[in-house]
């Protein structure tokens, strides 16, 4: 097989003891087998780590980096910093590949002139075994794929790194790498990054990943979120994003397209709202002000239709006419009914302060 089908494979891992030997058996029974395979033990306390090198010994296309605990995006990076194939993919040490994942992947970059490539995604776990999330259209153009990442309610499926084949050549030649200090979205920044160079997106409408997704309370449980990130990435990298679409979007997709991306930050607000107690003093208040008289959103908001009954009216409209204080008392009322009807964690300060 020729050198030039290599394909990268980085797993990034962190305490996944119950879940990386799977994860990483199914990368190895890839029916494409010419993989190079860079595991990333990230200052793992549970074993993780020694499991990888134990696999390591098995198979010589594993290469382990340890690493102190320096968080998702920056043990992405070293992945990216050791890969060598012409072809890069992700996966999150809790999932599983399809045995033919890479051969889908790989068969559809190397008969098109595409710059990435992706697919289904069979998500499991609690309440979602054998559900599939899937995009639509067979092939999308940078603007039209950038609008499926907002407008379309698989459109998490374009943010995402995993389930996903991106020539190693864009990113060296553009020097691209996860951002360090943004801690969630960080996904959906180095896709948009990506996408500023590449002309066009196949979808190959396989199975190419397995997602494991947890209910609700184990997820906020679990999570890493500080979900003051997403004003970081609203502000650093929303722009670009415009810029990339605005301009070139049917009128048509105007409405839904500035819809959305409202609805998803005020989704964000109000998470933020409810774990308020874990911000500096002032900071989360100040982060909204500097929000409503941000050019994009003023521009966002004006074609705003809510979509839901359920959705808050008062929410939008405070935004709209820049009132941060009314603003707050919203997302205050919101978060309170949130709260009444979630099993939150015990926990939360030392989750939303880990580097993961």
């Amino acid at each position: 097989m020729q050198e030039k089908s290599l394909i990268s494979v980085i797993v990034p891992v962190y305490n996944s003891v119950h879940y990386v030997t799977k994860c990483i058996e199914s990368i190895l029974a890839q029916t494409h087998e010419n993989l190079e395979i860079i595991l990333i033990d990230d200052g793992s306390v549970d074993g993780s780590g020694e499991i990888c090198d134990e696999m390591a010994k098995k198979d010589l296309r594993i290469t382990v980096v340890h690493q102190t605990n320096q968080g998702l995006s920056a043990a992405r990076n070293i992945g990216l910093f050791h890969a060598s194939g012409e072809y890069i993919s992700f996966v999150d040490s809790d999932d599983l590949l399809p045995p033919e994942a890479m051969s889908h992947l790989f068969f559809a970059c190397q008969n098109s002139s595409a710059d990435l490539i992706v697919g289904d995604c069979h998500v499991l776990g609690s309440g979602s075994m054998g559900s599939y999330w899937r995009l639509e259209n067979d092939e999308y153009s940078r603007v039209a794929y950038c609008i499926e990442m907002v407008e379309k309610t698989a459109g998490w499926l374009a943010n995402v790194v995993w389930g996903k084949l991106f020539r190693h050549g864009i990113i060296k030649q553009n020097e691209l790498k996860f951002r360090e200090n943004v801690g969630t979205w960080e996904d959906s920044v180095f896709t948009l990054d990506y996408l500023a160079y590449a002309e066009k997106i196949i979808n190959v409408k396989k199975p190419v990943y397995s997602y494991f997704r947890y209910d609700e309370a184990e997820r906020l449980t679990l999570s890493t979120v500080l979900y003051f990130d997403v004003f970081r990435f609203y502000f650093r990298h929303a722009q670009n994003f415009w810029l990339m679409v605005w301009d070139s979007m049917p009128d048509s997709k105007q409405v839904p397209f500035c819809t959305n991306i409202i609805d998803q930050l005020i989704i964000y607000l109000v998470h933020a709202m409810v774990f308020e107690d874990y911000f500096a003093k002032g900071e989360l208040t100040d982060a909204l002000g500097d929000i409503i008289e941000n050019d994009i959103t003023k521009t966002l908001i004006k074609h705003y239709v809510r979509k839901n009954p359920s959705y808050s009216m008062l929410i939008p409209f405070f935004i709209k006419i820049r009132c941060r204080l009314g603003l707050c008392c919203a997302l205050k009322h919101r978060a309170l009914k949130y709260r009444k009807t979630r099993v939150l964690p015990t926990e939360v300060k030392s989750i939303f302060r880990s580097p993961w």
